[in-house]
């Protein structure tokens, strides 16, 4: 396993042979974690899988749902308009 202070004595030991440009290009090819915390495409994949069911399930709960919510806001909308209409029919003529 490759370790912090592995990657500081390779760091130390390419500085001191290459030089300060040689030795951060060499350090900036590493993997910053080990490479079993690096994701793969394999992983990738299976992530996207995932949110796609997930998507899909949200889309169909959506989807079930806008038109109950396109009712109660028409049935609103009505009821309003009649609250509107007896206002102004009892409101006092100027």
């Amino acid at each position: 396993m490759f370790t912090d202070a592995d990657r500081r004595a390779l760091y130390e030991a390419a500085l001191s042979t290459w030089g300060d440009h040689p030795a951060d290009d060499l350090m900036g090819h590493l993997a910053p974690v080990g490479w079993g915390d690096v994701a793969t495409k394999q992983d990738l994949a299976i992530v996207q899988s995932r949110l796609d069911a997930r998507i899909d399930r949200l889309e169909a709960k959506v989807d079930g749902i806008l038109p109950k919510v396109i009712l109660a806001n028409i049935g609103l909308v009505i009821a309003t308009a009649g609250f509107v209409a007896a206002v102004l029919r009892t409101a006092p003529s100027p």
